[in-house]
């Protein structure tokens, strides 16, 4: 149900089956077994204090008010299990053979205190205690709609001054009616107040699980809005990475044609002499392949994303890896005054993995020690126990403040710092190694201190396990 779009008929309708259910739940379910216990306490209770046969008359009249609930009692747990789904005119009229029930089971039990009053002797202080307990429980439990009282307490008010009338004589008997009589304007005004708290209760529940649901509904919609926008989100995403994946080839090959003719050119250079053109070239051939790895890794980034990264697993020789990588990177450390140092742990030998992709891992990270470090040194300690190795790239540059450290791993995110902004890069180097890295069944961290250096941790997998799985679904 919507909010807004309930009708007030519809609104009433759902108030009377609410206060049914609350009526059934008091009036059946909690008081229905202290009631029937007192039919048994009130006839008892006048069989020894009340001479003659007056316990006889209490008990009939307690049986007939037992009997009308009994033979009600299925008919109302049939009226409350329909009451939802029935009209309002049909929960009217249910509401209405209900108070008439109630009234004639309320009258039976209410006759045996009113006739105590013409018993003499004890009969009157028991016709009042009894008369007072039924118009507190009719005043606190009893109450189904605004005017039930005057259908089941006249009675029980009859009885309760016939009973006061009868302890006194003359003006004792006056006064003790009018007492009567303002305990009865108490109940009602009581039950007024019960019955106005009551509806005020019903509606502000009701309020509450109408808004609940149409809350529940609007999340839901949100929710739904949200996975939808978040899906083509996705969906776009990997069509780009799609795309930019199947358009490697044709993305490379130009640029592979401009370095392959500026070299031949280079090469002429050499035989004729034209030495005023060698410094063009060396620019041509510095921009294309600064393109082109720019290029490549842009491609290496969607191929991730795309699920098109396949490695070529083999034998890894680590430690002659490492010298290998860390000998590429000399010529940039050494503009930079950079001293490098390897260190391999005893015990780090081959692992299965793929060679390239744990070389360019690797010389992202060393290169950007190199790049971030000047006139100090760039470390490489290569750990393992065989099942993986650990390579930890220790350099004393610039460093990262910890509030980039989180957004260090991020596509196409570069550190906007005074320190940083004069180096170059687009932002995908760390991004695209910490991928590989996860793919090699390892990751990458970083540990740093601004103005103190890096700690970058590259970890991989010996993948054997993996290999050994793909050979046999091969073979299957």
């Amino acid at each position: 149900m919507h909010a807004g779009s309930i009708t007030t008929e519809e609104r009433a309708a759902a108030a009377q089956a609410m206060a049914f259910r609350h009526f059934v739940l008091k009036a059946w379910n909690q008081h229905a077994l202290t009631r029937f216990a007192s039919m048994f306490v009130v006839t008892a209770m006048v069989y020894f204090a009340v001479d003659g046969l007056w316990w006889v008359a209490c008990g009939a009249f307690m049986l007939l008010g037992n009997a009308i609930e009994f033979l009600s009692l299925r008919w109302i747990r049939e009226v409350e299990r329909r009451i939802d789904t029935a009209t309002p005119a049909e929960g009217r009229k249910a509401i209405r053979v209900t108070v008439a029930i109630v009234a004639a089971a309320t009258a039976a039990y209410g006759v045996p205190p009113l006739l105590l009053a013409f018993s003499g002797g004890a009969g009157p202080v028991l016709g009042v205690l009894f008369c007072c307990g039924g118009l507190l429980v009719i005043c606190v439990q009893h109450v189904l709609v605004r005017n039930m009282l005057f259908y089941t307490a006249p009675v029980l008010a009859v009885g309760l001054i016939a009973n006061l009338v009868a302890l006194g004589s003359g003006w004792l008997s006056v006064g003790l009616a009018l007492l009567g009589v303002m305990m009865i304007l108490n109940v009602v005004v009581l039950t007024q107040g019960s019955v106005d708290t009551s509806e005020e209760l019903m509606v502000a529940k009701m309020e509450a699980q109408r808004w609940a649901a149409t809350l529940e509904e609007r999340v839901q919609a949100r929710t739904a809005e949200l996975a939808l926008a978040t899906q083509r989100a996705e969906e776009a995403n990997r069509a780009k990475s799609r795309f930019l994946a199947n358009m490697s080839h044709e993305l490379r090959t130009p640029l592979n044609a401009v370095i392959g003719y500026a070299e031949l050119i280079d090469e002429e250079v050499d035989f004729t002499g034209a030495e005023k053109n060698r410094q063009d070239l060396a620019r041509i051939r510095h921009s294309a392949g600064h393109l082109l790895s720019l290029i490549n890794e842009v491609l290496d980034l969607s191929k991730v994303e795309a699920g098109k990264l396949e490695l070529s697993l083999g034998a890894v020789d680590v430690p002659k890896l490492a010298r290998t990588v860390m000998e590429s990177i000399l010529p940039v450390a050494a503009k930079n005054g950079v001293v490098c140092n390897l260190v391999v742990e005893p015990g780090v030998g081959a692992i299965t993995s793929d060679h390239g992709r744990i070389s360019q891992c690797l010389l992202n990270l060393l290169s950007n020690a190199a790049k971030f470090t000047r006139d100090g040194e760039v470390l490489l300690h290569v750990r393992g126990d065989g099942a993986f190795v650990a390579f930890e790239v220790h350099d004393t540059g610039i460093g990262i403040a910890p509030k980039d450290q989180a957004r260090l791993f991020e596509a196409f995110v570069q550190l906007d710092s005074s320190e940083t902004r004069p180096f170059e890069g687009t932002g995908l180097g760390l991004a695209i190694t910490q991928r590989l890295a996860r793919a090699l069944g390892g990751d990458v961290t970083v540990n740093s201190e601004l103005g103190k250096g890096s700690v970058f941790t590259l970890t991989v997998k010996d993948l054997a396990e993996a290999q050994n799985e793909s050979r046999l679904q091969h073979v299957a």
